[in-house]
């Protein structure tokens, strides 16, 4: 995440200065126009617009990009043009980024925020639930939990033999 960020900034910084320049000049270049060196210093105006101006676009264009990528290959391209023609350090940053740093969803190691308020309150029911059954350890819970899912079972078990034979008795009865 901090490649990015600091890619982001070299990106920026980049198209602040070539901003910057492209205003100066075309400042210069509407102040020269009544001088006699006017063809001079416009030309030398749009030449610096013509380089400049990739700077700008392209910089624009890598700052969209690193925000909507998912994965590395997704910058490649628009890493090299950067490379070349917005920032050195910030086409490097963009070339050396990994999956993990685009797609934060990917570290699976760090629970979010969300996780650990589920699992605080999960814990918290569970112990609660142990002391009101006075189980003092995990291992009697989990054999209360096993125990419970079993009779669960069974008495699914007998109530849908329940509703057979009811079922059954209905139908006698409905018959005569």
């Amino acid at each position: 995440m901090q490649m990015k960020t600091a890619s982001k900034v070299f990106i920026i910084i980049s198209i602040c200065v070539s901003s910057f320049f492209l205003f100066l000049f075309f400042i210069v270049g509407i102040a020269s126009c009544g001088t006699d060196e006017a063809g001079g210093m416009f030309a030398s105006c749009l030449l610096l617009f013509l380089f400049l101006s990739p700077t700008i676009i392209v910089g624009i264009i890598a700052l969209y990009k690193l925000n909507k990528a998912k994965t590395k290959k997704e910058l490649t391209v628009i890493a090299i043009i950067t490379l070349i023609f917005c920032n050195l350090i910030s086409g490097i940053l963009m070339l050396c980024l990994k999956d993990e740093d685009l797609n934060p969803s990917l570290k699976s190691n760090e629970p979010t925020a969300e996780t650990n308020a589920v699992l605080n309150e999960e814990i918290s029911r569970i112990k609660k639930e142990m002391n009101e059954l006075g189980i003092t350890s995990l291992d009697e819970y989990k054999g209360y939990v096993a125990f419970a899912k079993e009779n669960k079972a069974q008495i699914e078990e007998k109530r849908k033999k329940e509703q057979a034979e009811f079922e059954e008795f209905i139908k006698f009865r409905d018959q005569k």
